[in-house]
């Protein structure tokens, strides 16, 4: 049986991209290889990996690395509604530049990589989540140059947890504040609204307002706002929902403001984002 195998899906002019993929119920990607290296993050659910010939299941907080040569297959272990990945593929060109860039401050770098790790710290995850997140949905708001530094910076914090060298955390931002934040990017919470961030704060809302400016600059209503325009631009873009079901889906009940939102974040209308970012897939 012939190999699958899939060429450069990088941003126009880049040798890289940022992109989500949601499995829902039994759904799967068959097995396949790559003209290119990838790592992705298993964000939510658990995922069933199949890497080599090689079976396991990955929880929320998964990091895998692959090789070009490296054949696997996705699928939803169908333990919970859905699976959603983030997958940041790049070319070996853009690999090499990174890793000589780490070499010239560390000295010496593992010979290969491994493909992943669980359970990262949730501190780690959340900074290297965050930076994916910026990447996906705020690329419009940075020049190619700066997309290229924002990428090799993510790409050099997934080497460094590959090599076990996990760099220090800032302790400024206060535990619980990050605790709070990174239990907000799930569904079920944000779609919850301001009232589970408080509760899951453990702090009184005015607090919590207070936290939000000094730490992240920005208020919980607008973090829940980004945090449900993103699931609403991943539904435009693997779902075949209409937009005024996505809306609802997410938690708005007002057009003008769910556009207003979206704008906020994205730059573009959802017209606009899904001609920009729809990938079709024909296997």
């Amino acid at each position: 049986m012939a190999r699958t195998i899939l060429n450069d899906l990088f941003w126009q002019g880049q040798d890289f991209s940022v992109a989500s993929n949601i499995f829902y119920g039994h759904e799967n990607f068959i097995l396949h290889a790559h003209t290119y290296y990838e790592f992705f993050l298993v964000v939510e659910g658990e995922l069933i990996h199949t890497l080599n010939g090689q079976t396991s299941a990955l929880q929320r907080r998964s990091l895998c690395f692959l090789y070009p040569d490296d054949e696997h297959g996705l699928r939803n272990s169908a333990k919970g509604d859905k699976v959603h990945i983030v997958n940041c593929t790049f070319s070996e060109g853009f690999l090499k530049d990174t890793e000589n860039f780490l070499r010239h401050d560390l000295g010496t770098l593992p010979e290969n990589w491994p493909n992943g790790l669980q359970g990262i710290n949730s501190a780690l995850w959340l900074a290297l989540t965050n930076k994916a997140a910026v990447l996906q949905f705020q690329n419009h708001k940075f020049s190619p140059l700066e997309q290229r530094a924002l990428f090799r910076g993510m790409l050099g914090d997934v080497l460094l947890l590959l090599a076990k060298r996990e760099y220090p955390v800032l302790t400024e931002i206060p535990g619980w504040l990050i605790k709070a934040r990174e239990q907000m990017q799930l569904e079920e919470n944000f779609l919850a609204g301001l009232k589970r961030f408080v509760r899951l704060s453990g702090r009184t809302q005015e607090h919590l307002t207070r936290s939000l400016r000094k730490y992240y600059n920005e208020t919980p209503t607008a973090y829940i706002n980004q945090l449900r325009v993103r699931k609403a631009a991943q539904e435009l873009l693997y779902t075949r929902k209409d937009i005024w079901n996505i809306m609802s889906d997410c938690g708005f009940n007002n057009y003008s403001y769910f556009l207003k939102c979206f704008n906020r974040n994205f730059g573009m209308t959802p017209r606009q984002y899904i001609k920009v970012n729809r990938r079709v897939f024909t296997l």
